[in-house]
């Protein structure tokens, strides 16, 4: 009986140790459920470790917006770039703290990327800085940038690639905008398109009338700005002699700044009254061939700098203009001299007037000299000045014939006067800086004509460029039509036994963008305003030669970009023929 008590005894201690065991564990079990929904419901961070440095180059589709995470060194700054046919509309950072900052560009305008540098905000951390940046194509891409530590880690450039048409036809079919930020004119009714193969005639065409029977409330605006434009007689007399002054006497122009891609430029300060001053300013082609200015330049502008460094810059108007030129460009070794009529600005303790040049295939390296009186001491004349890359913000189109050189006052013997042809009873032609008429132009007969030429002279294609998958291209020099328009041409020869067939659209001729090592960034296609060839269905045959004429916008280039020609076949369209064209 004893041994029955001890064993039920037994057996009840067992069962209640059971029960004790088994509630620690249910509590630990619970324990774990509730850490893992903690753990699922706590936000992911970034682990830096993982930021990758060096370069991140990312493809946009469409009209997608992409997330670029990138790693920032304390000492860092970084790059990204965009297409160059494409500027940046805006960049938007955050308003609270100094996350991140945003180099500010003096060509910001025309700029088609940004630097970013470190804020004081910017620490490790699982919260990165967030920047987007829009360009006018409406691309938006949304920048994540992470605090590291290491250089390693450190992004240096960011590359954003895109079909600037695919983007802009996914935007419209989405009802969006597209160009950002550049005005644009009401369609007009019944108007169609025109390809630019069947353009025959390209003119600036005058507004079309009001109708009498409507009122318009822009016509009194419009008058009031044209009587404003008005300048008096007697300031147009005073240029053309504060002109002739200087072209009879060069040695007065003693400050030469530069030069800068071969130009040279010296100024003088005449004051009339208190309402307007002339600027004179020389313009010498230090180099044996020909340079082709900006349309609208010299340009003068206020330059606001603070510590040395430019941070505004403010064109201003021209009020009139005379100059010993009838076109934009100067003859190898000449200088050429303008009479600029302004009205005087006020200015701060740290802005001044300068005067910028830029050549046509270097526009965003100009040449400039500060603007000072007549009798005044440059004190910057004795140290070479820092070349700035000043935007020319106010461009205006070209429409002069070229001008005849004639003999001018003494000067150095290396230097020429490049003069005009003056009307009868006055000493020098009026050029106004603005309100004239494009001269009319037929591209197809031009075309049709240069082609003609090409055909009679093939001798002259003497110069061949590298050979690519049998292809391989020879271009002439290329030609100014009239300031806005340039016509290429150009032979492809097939060096292969069996025929070639190219690529839908090509011929085609691109803005290369290099860097200041040489290498590619960006490659953007010129649209054409018209082509003639020999070729037939896109198609060359075996070892035959095949001629193109091509008219097309005239480009801007900057000093890193030029003007190439590519021609690529259906069985190798990325490795295409190419050839720099040359003026």
């Amino acid at each position: 009986m004893r041994d029955i008590r001890m064993t039920a005894t037994l057996a009840a201690l067992l069962a209640l140790s059971a029960m004790g065991f088994a509630e620690p564990q249910q509590g630990q079990t619970n324990t774990k459920k509730q850490a893992g929904k903690n753990a699922a419901n706590t936000p992911k961070t970034v682990d830096h470790a993982e930021v990758t440095g060096g370069e991140i180059r990312r493809t946009v589709k469409g009209d997608e917006i992409i997330v670029v995470h990138m790693g920032m060194a304390p000492s860092g700054a970084t790059v990204v770039e965009f297409l160059a046919s494409d500027h940046y509309f805006g960049v938007h950072t955050s308003d609270i703290g100094d996350w991140v900052r945003v180099e500010k560009s003096p060509t910001s305008r025309i700029d088609s990327h940004i630097v970013l540098r470190p804020g004081k905000d910017l620490a490790p951390g699982d919260v990165p800085a967030i920047v987007q940046v829009q360009m006018r194509t409406g691309v938006t891409v949304t920048l994540c940038i992470h605090a590291v530590k290491w250089a390693a880690q450190h992004t240096n450039r960011v590359v954003i690639v895109y079909d600037r048409d695919a983007v802009v036809a996914a935007r419209r079919k989405l009802g969006l905008a597209v160009n950002l930020g550049e005005e644009r004119e009401p369609p007009s009714g019944g108007g169609s398109l025109v390809p630019a193969q069947q353009l025959a005639a390209v003119e600036e065409k005058p507004p079309a009338p009001t109708p009498a029977n409507q009122t318009s409330d822009a016509e009194p605006a419009r008058e009031r700005k044209e009587k404003e434009k008005v300048v008096d007689p007697k300031t147009i007399a005073a240029l053309r002699a504060a002109l002739k002054d200087a072209m009879a006497d060069p040695g007065s122009f003693k400050a030469w700044r530069g030069p800068t891609h071969g130009l040279s430029v010296a100024t003088r300060l005449r004051n009339l009254d208190e309402r307007a001053s002339i600027a004179l300013v020389a313009v010498k082609n230090v180099e044996d061939a020909p340079v082709q200015i900006l349309p609208g330049q010299p340009e003068l502008v206020v330059e606001t700098v603070n510590k040395g460094k430019i941070i505004q810059l403010q064109p201003i108007e021209k009020l009139s203009e005379e100059a010993s030129a009838t076109s934009n460009i100067i003859p190898g070794r000449a200088t050429v001299y303008y009479a600029v009529a302004f009205a005087p600005p006020i200015l701060g303790k740290q802005q001044k007037v300068r005067v910028t040049v830029g050549r046509r295939d270097a526009a965003d390296d100009p040449a400039g000299a500060n603007l000072i009186a007549s009798g005044a001491v440059n004190l910057d004349s004795g140290v070479d000045e820092v070349r700035r890359a000043t935007k020319s913000m106010r461009v205006i189109p070209s429409h002069g014939n070229a001008g005849s050189q004639t003999p001018g006052a003494p000067q150095a013997a290396e230097d020429s006067v490049l003069k005009s042809q003056p009307p009868a009873g006055t000493g020098l032609k009026s050029q106004p800086a603005k309100e004239s008429s494009m001269k009319k132009i037929d591209l197809g007969d031009t075309i049709s004509a240069a082609l003609a030429e090409a055909l009679r002279t093939t001798d002259s294609f003497r110069s061949w460029g590298e050979e690519a998958h049998g292809l391989a291209i020879s271009a002439m020099p290329v030609r100014d039509l009239n300031g806005r328009y340039q016509l290429a041409v150009f032979a492809v020869r097939n060096n292969k036994k069996r025929a070639a067939r190219l690529v839908p659209g090509q011929p085609e001729i691109n803005i290369e963008t290099l860097d200041d090592k040489g290498r590619l960034l960006t490659a953007a296609t010129v649209k054409k305003l018209g082509e003639h060839t020999t070729a037939v269905g896109k198609v060359i045959p075996g070892r035959a030669v095949e001629y193109y004429a091509v008219a097309y916008e005239a480009p801007i280039l900057g000093f890193r970009q030029r003007l190439r020609v590519a021609v690529g076949t259906t069985t190798a369209a990325d490795e295409p023929a190419i050839v720099a064209l040359i003026r």
